[in-house]
């Protein structure tokens, strides 16, 4: 599949680059890049052995970014020759993070102030989070129909992806006093059911990963449909292509903000 991709991504390449070189302004070549807000509508446990305890995530979400090169083709109306619409190909680097946090319990801490003197009793709070690292080469086929001779277009289309990286981690973290930082003060001494399923320790003992792993129900391939509206501004030989996209996917989809620069 990565061998088609690279395929397709080379012929519209080149098929823009000698459409530019010929003077052909029915192909034009260019880049895209924008802002995406990262949508995941799957459920992820704490710890991957699902103990009932511990909270459990849902719809995390978080901003990212894209960046790519893109191909148009504009086609004629009907016989006509005035441009009514187009297909355009994109091929794009897309960075899909997300982040997640849930307040747990809390505990007492008594703080040992001179030698067999325990007489400060230190409040910590646990706070559970959610990592997700997901992230794809992506190729889009997009058709736009112009709406009513103006500028304005309208996008549908489809998108395939591959996953680069596809991983997320979940951890316990020990929030303290920001007045008072002792190394003594660790989940390691916390009296948690929790601290048994922690699978490594982090930041002095006050960070315990629950889980590093694939993100659950979620593909390596990833097959998206895409809808949204775009408006382009011509500058001499250029087109200025501000666009909003939104790309749903099988429990990961994007609202894309971005612009093409078509030469």
């Amino acid at each position: 599949m990565k061998k088609q991709i690279l395929l397709i991504a080379s012929i519209l390449l080149l098929t823009g680059i000698s459409s530019f070189a010929a003077g052909d302004n029915s192909v034009m070549y260019g880049f895209s890049a924008g802002y995406c807000r990262s949508m995941f509508s799957n459920t992820i446990s704490s710890s991957t052995y699902n103990y009932d305890l511990l909270p459990v995530f849902q719809n995390a979400s978080g901003n990212g970014y894209f960046i790519g090169i893109t191909t148009r083709i504009s086609l004629p109306f009907l016989s006509g020759t005035e441009i009514k619409s187009s297909f355009t190909g994109k091929l794009a680097y897309e960075n899909h993070p997300a982040k997640g946090s849930v307040l747990g319990e809390r505990y007492s801490y008594l703080v040992e102030t001179s030698p067999g003197v325990y007489s400060t009793i230190l409040e910590s709070t646990i706070d559970y989070k959610l990592d997700l690292s997901y992230s794809t080469v992506n190729l889009g086929l997009i058709y736009s129909a112009r709406l009513f001779n103006s500028n304005f277009s309208v996008d549908l289309g489809g998108s395939i992806g591959i996953a680069i990286q596809n991983r997320y981690v979940t951890s316990m973290n020990l929030i303290t006093s920001p007045t008072l930082t002792l190394p003594e003060i660790s989940l390691k001494g916390a009296d948690s059911i929790a601290k048994s399923l922690v699978i490594r320790f982090e930041n002095n003992d006050r960070t315990g990963i629950l889980a590093d792993d694939k993100i659950p129900d979620v593909q390596n391939i990833r097959f998206g449909f895409i809808f949204g509206i775009r408006y382009d501004i011509k500058i001499n030989k250029f087109i200025v292509s501000p666009n909003l996209i939104y790309n749903y996917g099988n429990k990961v989809s994007s609202l894309n903000f971005g612009v093409d620069l078509l030469f």
